[in-house]
């Protein structure tokens, strides 16, 4: 269980009093959680407002609305990770993950204040482009 705070316990946005855009939780994990229920225990006086999107949903458009795009991040491997002063989470997954039989979507890894700046690209520069194409267009 994780107990979320705005004092900056851990070097991560979560423990922030900032607005978070859309992202998922734990992309630098190996296995990132299933299901999260939150409980608020004291409301804030102002803010407080979570986003939730159907990320499965999202992707399910993009799909349909642009192929090249949702292939190619299938494809991309990003490296997402978490440091801090005594933990260093890094791992490299794509941001749209299939089961490798079915082709059916697995699981979706977005994350903008978790991706590291590597990020694993074909040779061809052309394809850098395409990359950061379609995350803004799943996005």
């Amino acid at each position: 269980m994780y107990t979320f705070t705005g004092d900056l316990s851990h070097e991560d946005t979560a423990y922030t009093n900032q607005e978070l855009g859309v992202h998922t939780d734990n992309t630098y994990f190996i296995d990132p959680t299933g299901v999260q229920v939150f409980h608020c225990l004291q409301p804030a006086e102002q803010g407080g407002d979570t986003l939730l999107v159907d990320a499965f949903h999202a992707a399910s458009l993009l799909r349909s609305q642009n192929k090249q795009a949702y292939d190619t991040l299938t494809r991309v491997s990003v490296e997402f990770e978490y440091r801090d002063g005594s933990h260093c989470y890094v791992t490299r997954h794509r941001v749209l993950e299939q089961d490798e039989v079915t082709r059916q979507l697995r699981a979706v890894r977005y994350n903008l204040y978790d991706r590291s700046p590597r990020v694993q690209f074909p040779a061809l520069p052309r394809d850098v482009k395409l990359f950061y194409s379609s995350l803004q267009q799943f996005t």
